[in-house]
């Protein structure tokens, strides 16, 4: 059986279901193109070199840890500040400012974005994580999001709003043993 072929016309690379991905990465290639430079150094690096190659990615200095892999898409709209740690497989997303304080934790496979993503937000807005502050694995934090000093953000949550000092926030399920069955 011979099946036809219609004419498609190419797309550009669709990203977090949105077009304007690839429009806002169009308009920032020199950014990108440094970055994919600092990564295939990154990668050839040991872990101590590593560290120091990560910081070379933003403007200001800071003493930070990163653990690979970890992507930023606007380094230069990035300020970390002194003793923050990501652990594995986060990146950071978007235009607009993304400030993360001193001595923050973030876990494994979060998102940080300060533009929109796919369904969740059209806006882009800063986001903001105040001092000490500690970010469960998997999370999104959204634009506008700001993460108060201390604040825990539990694992799995995603997060568009002012979340207070101190406090505590998830929104993922919370697993009860009580509740499970078993078949």
């Amino acid at each position: 059986m011979h099946h036809n072929q219609s004419n498609v016309t190419a797309q550009p690379e669709r990203r977090h279901g949105d077009i304007r991905y690839f429009q806002a990465i169009s308009q920032n290639q020199p950014i990108v193109d440094r970055h994919h430079s600092l990564e295939q150094e990154i990668a050839q690096a040991g872990e101590h070199k590593r560290s120091t190659t990560f910081r070379h990615l933003f403007t200001d200095p800071a003493t930070f840890f990163i653990e690979p892999a970890f992507f930023c898409e606007a380094p230069d709209t990035v300020t970390i500040d002194e003793g923050t740690f990501f652990n594995h497989n986060c990146a950071l997303l978007g235009y607009q400012n993304i400030c993360i304080g001193k001595g923050v934790f973030i876990g494994p496979n979060v998102i940080i974005s300060s533009g929109p993503i796919a369904d969740y937000t059209t806006s882009s807005a800063p986001v903001i994580i105040e001092d000490h502050a500690w970010i469960g694995a998997n999370c999104l934090l959204l634009p506008g999001a700001r993460i108060g000093a201390a604040a825990i953000i539990g694992a799995n949550s995603a997060v568009a709003q002012q979340v207070p000092a101190n406090s505590r926030f998830y929104n993922a399920p919370v697993f009860d043993p009580g509740l499970s069955s078993h078949a």
